[in-house]
């Protein structure tokens, strides 16, 4: 509101609204920056299952491969695809396994929030722990197996 003072012709402007806005809009910013956040994380979410499933399937193709060199190749390929795919996750953490019919592949690793991080809480990272099962089915061996 503006008020005249008929003396001096002197403006004066209460300032509410500027308390208001000093408050308001730092918390609006908080939000949507976690709403930001929040979807990156659904994204790499969604990529680390990708991930472990194209690792898994990628080895499984290879059968001329020994268990300990598809458990090699699966970890070559889920730490090859982390790195190239992953928007904010830091991976921590994959593991492959090889069993009779299929190559299981896991990806752990964690995304560092803004604001949540102030508090210095050590639970303040959004962990993330896919984990993928490709079929591997090599013909031959699976019956030699199986007599």
């Amino acid at each position: 509101m503006n008020q005249k003072n008929k003396k001096n012709q002197v403006f004066v402007y209460e300032g509410y609204l500027t308390i208001e806005a000093s408050l308001v809009i730092p918390v609006a910013v908080m939000i949507l920056v976690q709403l930001l956040f929040y979807g990156f994380y659904c994204y790499d979410k969604s990529v680390s299952v990708q991930c472990c499933y194209l690792a898994g399937l990628r080895a499984s193709n290879e059968w001329e491969l020994t268990n300990t060199q598809m458990e090699q190749a699966a970890y070559k390929n889920a730490v090859e695809l982390a790195e190239e795919k992953f928007l904010f996750i830091k991976p921590k953490e994959q593991k492959a396994e090889v069993f009779m019919t299929n190559v299981k592949v896991e990806l752990k690793g964690s995304l560092r929030v803004l604001f949540v991080d102030l508090a210095k809480r050590k639970d303040s990272d959004w962990g993330i722990d896919s984990q993928k099962s490709a079929i591997y089915l090599k013909p031959s061996s699976y019956i030699r197996r199986r007599k």
